[in-house]
């Protein structure tokens, strides 16, 4: 329960934050980088699934790149804002956690994201993306550490909860 739980409130974090998600100045120079990377190793005309795509800040890249984009987010405000792009061919609402795709893309990129699902659910997660890719396919995926703050802001939320909390190590 308490998974659902918090699958639901960062839903609707996001939703809340969509109309103004990465609006204001990104770092996102080491990400296009490596986006790049992996562009140049799929093949020309290539499907690419980004998830969760957010409000789809790499739709661009991928399609002057000469792929297929498709999209699919949890969040119905990123959806809206990756939709009025008018770049993906395909876009679905889901999340990592219900992605069922079989074979169906070249490529998949799950950035920024996997620090918002939790640790319970990556298993599932990592054989939805896999699954998701043809063979040979590749899958990008990264993972960011989170600031102090927002692990401070949530131990408390679930303490205040009466919910399992423990505290990590510090890195």
């Amino acid at each position: 329960m308490w998974l659902a739980e918090r699958r639901a409130a960062l839903v609707d974090v996001y939703d809340v934050e969509a109309a103004t998600y990465g609006d204001g100045p990104q770092p996102w120079d080491v990400q296009r980088a490596w986006v790049a990377r992996v562009l140049g190793l799929i093949p020309p005309g290539g499907v690419v699934l980004d998830a969760p795509c957010g409000t789809g800040k790499y739709f661009a890249m991928l399609a002057a790149a000469g792929h297929r984009v498709a999209g699919a987010d949890q969040s119905a405000g990123m959806l809206a804002r990756a939709r009025a792009r008018g770049i993906a061919f395909s876009l679905e609402r889901t999340s990592l956690q219900d992605l069922s795709y079989a074979d169906r893309f070249d490529a998949v990129l799950t950035i920024e994201a996997m620090q918002h699902i939790p640790p319970e659910d990556w298993p599932g997660v990592l054989a939805n993306l896999r699954r998701a890719v043809r063979p040979g396919g590749l899958v990008y995926l990264t993972v960011q550490d989170l600031h102090q703050h927002h692990i401070q802001r949530a131990f408390e939320s679930l303490c205040a909860r009466g919910r399992p909390a423990v505290r990590g190590e510090p890195a």
